[in-house]
């Protein structure tokens, strides 16, 4: 009587952890994190301000500022950041750094920039900075200034165009003032 009690209670355990390991094996893995609007997007490193069509790609900013206000770059000097449009950050920034090999500069921080792991940041035009702050700054999200951010657009040789956070305002500042920077980068 006693080796059939503890057959049974062995083939009862047996069958318990066969089906544990079974349920174990067969769960499904989490599924994949979804760019959002206002979301921390982990795979592109920052916090979703812009999707196309697909929803899978687009623009994101980085967490937080530069660590300190910066210049625009060289007063003086053409450097050809004429985009304003979205997708055209990237190219004013490669020109802006470029043609002012001045340390410090707005551009410079923001290419030079690695968050989660991603190093290919870059200053937004104004089109994009303005994106940023309808979408993310006038919603609380992302640790916005109120005030005076550069854009990648220059003026003219003496002037990028900057935004206020606080009421939207955009215009053209000499470049050596130094205003927050943001970086964003593509995904």
């Amino acid at each position: 009587m006693k080796f059939t009690y503890y057959f049974i209670l062995s083939t009862l355990l047996s069958l318990v952890i066969t089906s544990c390991s079974k349920d174990a094996e067969t769960t499904p893995p989490p599924a994949p994190e979804v760019p959002t609007i206002g979301k921390t997007y982990t795979p592109a490193g920052g916090i979703v301000f812009y999707l196309d069509g697909s929803g899978q790609h687009g623009l994101v900013a980085a967490p937080g500022d530069e660590p300190y206000a910066a210049p625009w770059g060289c007063e003086y000097t053409w450097t050809n950041a004429s985009g304003t449009a979205q997708g055209t950050g990237l190219q004013n920034s490669d020109s802006i750094v470029g043609a002012c090999s001045t340390s410090g500069i707005a551009a410079r921080l923001c290419k030079g920039e690695t968050v989660s792991g991603k190093s290919d940041w870059y200053m937004p035009s104004k089109d994009e900075l303005n994106m940023m702050r309808n979408t993310l700054y006038l919603n609380g999200i992302g640790y916005f200034q109120e005030g005076f951010y550069w854009s990648s657009t220059e003026g003219d040789s003496l002037n990028g165009w900057f935004q206020v956070f606080k009421n939207g305002y955009q215009d053209k500042y000499p470049k050596r003032f130094q205003f927050f920077v943001r970086a964003i980068r593509n995904f």
